[in-house]
């Protein structure tokens, strides 16, 4: 237990870290703030103890540092995202990313973007910063099986507590797109950030890519009529992975046909 209490700041931090970047996401996209944090914020919990779980398996000598990129990684992913989305009003998925080069032509659009929201890309990175700062004063603890089992312990509570939490939050909704559904298998990008965070949208959109499962990495969201609208679930918006990177490529062809001053909407 003692050890657990010296890691305790260090988990809190973590978990603030990661609701901070989601959080940020949200109030970036105009999206409805309030509406479902509780589950966010366990969620964020959740990845947290993941992540120091993670850094478990490492030797000692280098913890911290590896503590250090993943969070670093995952602050540069919650900002790429949000630079793509202002452009194309959807986030990208593990099979566009690996296979939608064609965005990587448009350096101007990106750079623009992230001029206009160079604000919200900074304070994405307070969290990492911080911890760069600070770092010779993270605290060194060492691992054993015996807390590693107290921690899977945890992390079994708290994946419990998320799914209590999102099925009374879904009651009436099951089925339909509800945060619920979202916890098990990714609907349309923007829904489903929206419902449950990128970090669960994204760790849903591995498992689908990683198996193959048409439904779940083959799904493209068409971009919104205005920011932060999110479009209902619905089977039209399932097509496969040629479709999902024509429909991306096609978003770039018509942003780079149009020549005037407006070009990006952001």
């Amino acid at each position: 237990m003692k050890e657990l209490r010296r890691l305790l700041p260090l988990l809190l931090y973590l978990t603030f870290s990661l609701f901070w970047m989601e959080a940020l996401l949200r109030l970036a996209n105009d999206q409805s703030f309030f509406k479902g944090l509780l589950l966010l914020l366990f969620l964020c919990l959740f990845f947290a103890i993941a992540i120091l779980l993670l850094t478990s398996l490492v030797p000692q000598k280098i913890r911290k540092g590896t503590l250090l990129v993943l969070v670093g990684i995952i602050t540069f992913y919650f900002s790429s995202q949000l630079v793509y989305t202002k452009i194309f009003r959807t986030y990208y998925t593990v099979y566009s990313a690996l296979h939608g080069t064609a965005a990587l032509g448009f350096t101007g659009a990106i750079f623009q973007a992230i001029f206009r929201n160079i604000f919200h890309l900074l304070a994405l990175y307070i969290p990492f910063a911080a911890l760069i700062i600070f770092r010779n004063h993270l605290p060194t603890w060492k691992w054993n099986w015996r807390r590693r089992v107290l921690f899977l312990s945890m992390l079994l509570v708290v994946s419990l507590s998320v799914i209590v939490i999102s099925f009374i939050g879904s009651i009436g909704q099951r089925g339909q797109g509800s945060s619920f559904d979202m916890l098990f298998k990714r609907g349309p990008m923007d829904q489903s950030v929206h419902k449950v965070g990128l970090l669960t949208t994204t760790w849903n959109d591995l498992k689908g890519y990683s198996s193959g499962s048409s439904t779940v990495d083959t799904e493209i969201l068409p971009p919104s009529s205005s920011p932060g609208e999110i479009p209902a679930l619905s089977e039209k918006n399932t097509v496969g992975p040629t479709a999902t990177v024509a429909a991306e490529e096609g978003n770039l062809s018509a942003l780079s046909q149009n020549t005037g001053p407006n070009v990006l909407q952001i």
